[in-house]
């Protein structure tokens, strides 16, 4: 068995080195061969991963979902060392950063499946991105934008002040969101202004997990949950998001839930995917989201 080892030097506060470093020693304890390759070295991935039986990644959920394509397309098994902001990723499949029971799962062979997304302008649809947690609409979506659209220079969660910030002081001179129009599988679902979230798998920043509330799909049944929040001011977002805290927004009667194979948005504004800024929509423009029927494989803890 052999297994690769791709980190992204510049996570875990410069630490993803050691860790993949340790993590080699206790598969190789294991009898397992390892090869460590950082995500800044030029060989492209697909290059390394024929004859591999696993990937580990080690990094946050940006770096995972640089693999997705790779991974989906040759069904190596996937395992995530949390090393990012949210590691959101890591959390939908139960990984951990302890070196030692890592290694125990990925020579264990037990595996889950999860499914991936893709999504895109409607026109520009083959060029989609792939995406293994949530694509989102609304103000978190804006939020995400102003967060990428800068350089980074606090780490963590402190990294989201001051978008937070100035998305808040946005939403003070223009309090009103811009509407949307909603189709699941083809039936219109909202026509309002709202948040909206389409999850592949439930994690979502801060443990709010707005598709979980209520029914979800079986990971890797090849449906999207979807959440729909409608909002009068942007402020509302936090109501919201309190409620998805306190675990009581999907019975909220103004909340819409449903799944499906697809889901197609008409509006205005900024849209995020894994925590990644998307892009932009722009009046009359349409954004389509798609649950592949192939899912990607990931080490399952024993």
């Amino acid at each position: 068995m052999s297994v690769l080892i791709l980190f992204n030097p510049h996570s875990g506060r410069s630490r993803a080195e050691s860790y993949a470093a340790g993590l080699r020693a206790a598969l190789e304890a294991r009898g397992i061969a390892c090869r460590v390759v950082s995500t800044a070295d030029p060989i492209p991935l697909p290059e390394l991963l024929p004859g591999v039986a696993g990937l580990v990644i080690i990094g946050g959920d940006g770096t995972v979902n640089r693999a997705l394509e790779d991974c989906s397309r040759t069904g190596v098994p996937l395992y995530h060392v949390p090393c990012g902001n949210q590691n959101l990723f890591a959390r939908a499949c139960g990984h951990v950063r302890d070196v030692e029971i890592a290694a125990a799962s990925i020579a264990g062979g037990k595996t889950g499946v999860l499914d991936v997304g893709v999504v895109a302008k409607t026109d520009q649809f083959e060029r989609a991105k792939r995406f293994a947690l949530m694509v989102s609409f609304g103000p978190d979506a804006a939020v995400i934008e102003r967060l990428c659209s800068r350089p980074r220079g606090a780490k963590g969660h402190w990294a989201y002040l001051r978008p937070v910030l100035a998305e808040a002081l946005e939403a003070t001179i223009h309090p009103r969101p811009a509407p949307l129009r909603i189709w699941a599988d083809g039936k219109k679902i909202a026509d309002d202004a709202g948040w909206l979230v389409v999850g592949a798998n439930t994690p979502y920043a801060l443990g709010l997990d707005p598709c979980a509330q209520g029914e979800v799909s079986p990971s890797g049944d090849g449906l999207l949950d979807v959440a729909f929040f409608p909002l009068r001011l942007r402020f509302g977002i936090l109501r919201w998001m309190a409620r998805c805290r306190m675990r009581t927004a999907g019975q909220h009667p103004a909340a819409v839930r449903c799944r499906a194979k697809a889901v197609v948005v008409e509006g205005a504004g900024p849209w995020q995917f894994d925590g990644d800024a998307g892009g932009r929509l722009q009046e009359g423009e349409r954004l389509r989201i798609e649950c592949l029927d192939r899912p990607i494989t990931y080490f399952d803890r024993i």
